[in-house]
């Protein structure tokens, strides 16, 4: 854009936008310009890009771009949830059972030493 050959990270993030990818997150960015910035001057040259491109370090960033992709990581989300749903549920029932156990432990524990109490002054 400011034409001096080569693509600094805003320009970088600029072009991916042009080659179709224009929600590419700042750290993807910059992880990217790493791997093509084979020179490591912080810009990206004509030289750097044409073997990156060649080399398709973009085929994963295009993978992950994709609808198809999109959709299993939404899948993955939701599957997550239920998932945490599921254990919440789970812990929340043997909690209660938990409950229910100690209340009937109190409820023996207190008939016996009622028991034994009648039973003390009865003598």
């Amino acid at each position: 854009k400011n034409g001096s050959g080569f693509l600094d990270p805003d320009e970088f993030q600029l072009a991916l936008g042009d080659m179709g990818f224009p929600s590419v997150r700042r750290d993807v960015v910059l992880h990217l310009m790493q791997l093509v910035d084979s020179d490591g001057d912080g810009l990206i040259e004509y030289a750097e890009l044409a073997r990156a491109i060649r080399e398709s370090h973009f085929k994963k960033l295009r993978e992950e771009c994709s609808p198809e992709a999109k959709t299993r990581r939404a899948e993955a989300v939701a599957k997550a949830k239920a998932d945490r749903e599921a254990a919440k549920a789970k812990a929340d029932a043997e909690r209660a059972a938990l409950e229910v156990m100690h209340k009937e432990e109190l409820a023996a524990a207190e008939a016996v030493w009622a028991g034994m109490r009648r039973f003390a002054t009865d003598q």
